[in-house]
């Protein structure tokens, strides 16, 4: 019985482990677009299902949607450059 701490722990060995680079980079990246994934996810879902929520406004009288789509863009930059130090690291490694 696993729970969901123990699989990224797991996740996290193989992706740091000494598998080869290739399959190494295609982990880490698949990894890194399932987090968008859900990030997104919970972008769609909020809008199908609430959609009074993302009309409201809580900052600056900008509603939520256009809140949280600056947010998917912010969160795609950040997951790149985690992409692109992780690979690099490791071709240093090398």
């Amino acid at each position: 019985m696993s729970y969901p701490g123990a699989v990224c722990k797991g996740l996290l060995r193989i992706i740091l482990s000494d598998a080869s680079m290739k399959s190494r980079n295609s982990l880490l990246g698949l990894v890194l677009f399932s987090l968008y994934l859900v990030l997104y996810g919970g972008f769609v879902l909020l809008n199908t299902f609430w959609p009074e929520t993302m009309d409201a406004t809580p900052f600056a009288g900008v509603n939520v949607a256009i809140w949280y789509g600056f947010g998917l863009i912010l969160a795609a930059f950040l997951l790149a450059i985690v992409y692109g130090f992780l690979c690099k690291a490791a071709e240093d490694d090398k």
